[in-house]
């Protein structure tokens, strides 16, 4: 712009969204480099998703690519990072312990019958013992339960195999406000529950993605341990709260959304 003569360069404004961006983008950047050691896909994912938050980013895809990326779009790309990535680098490095609970009956043998031959002399003759028939079951335990900017985030439980055959669990997840439903749903990466042996326990986080809480109050989460062909192994639940310093993220994140947007 040209003025008296003069050449003047226009002035950009920066708001509070504005450097909310720069110190959410710059945190997780520094999370993630933290997190190198624990787990480098993890920790690259984190550092990725700080780096899309940040405001140069779009510019740079702009110039570079000619693309217009919406803040709604880099907000989303950034929670699936931030959420996978801070998955991994807490799973990572987990023991599994080897611990038996439960005793499986033993079958009675059968009691030894006496049998008569053709020339009536009699035989003690015992039958085969039966093989033991395979138990299935297991316990669950609700380790923890994870609320950030009003969402649930993963949620960590322990399953040990009691039984005598190996299981592939599956889960239902249900959260309640009292009475009411607020959300449920089967959870995703589960990865070390994909198989576990017969007296074996193994921990993990599971996650339920799009349970967002609205109000103040008291939650009840439902958590059904399934096997394979999706019959109840187990059923625990849990309480909790949340309050208003997380509904005031949700609230803040909102708005920096609509300032990015």
């Amino acid at each position: 712009m040209i003025e008296g003569g003069s050449m003047t360069k226009e002035v950009r404004k920066i708001g509070v969204l504005f450097i909310l961006s720069w110190i959410v983008g710059i945190l997780f950047i520094l999370a993630g480099a933290a997190s190198l050691f624990d787990n480098i896909i993890g920790a690259l994912l984190i550092i990725l998703g700080g780096i899309i938050i940040l405001p140069p980013f779009g510019d740079f895809i702009k110039k570079k690519y000619n693309v217009h990326l919406t803040g709604w779009l880099r907000f989303i790309v950034f929670l699936i990072l931030i959420s996978v990535g801070a998955s991994l680098t807490q799973t990572s490095g987990k023991d599994v312990v080897v611990k038996p609970t439960e005793q499986v009956q033993k079958v009675e043998q059968t009691p030894i019958e006496e049998v008569k031959t053709e020339t009536k002399v009699e035989e003690i003759q015992p039958k085969e013992e039966p093989k033991k028939q395979k138990i299935k079951s297991a316990t669950l335990n609700i380790d923890r339960i994870q609320i950030q900017l009003a969402n649930l985030y993963p949620t960590r439980v322990t399953v040990t195999n009691t039984g005598d055959t190996t299981i592939s669990p599956k889960f239902d997840m249900y959260v309640y406000q009292g009475n009411k439903e607020i959300c449920a749903g089967s959870p995703t990466f589960a990865f070390l529950f994909e198989s576990i042996a017969s007296k074996e326990k193994k921990t993990d986080e599971i996650i339920l993605m799009g349970c967002i809480f609205e109000e103040n109050d008291d939650y009840t989460m439902r958590i059904d341990l399934l096997d394979s062909d999706f019959n109840k192994l187990d059923s625990k639940t849990k309480s909790f709260t949340v309050n208003d310093a997380i509904l005031r993220q949700q609230e803040e994140m909102e708005d920096l959304l609509k300032q990015l947007g």
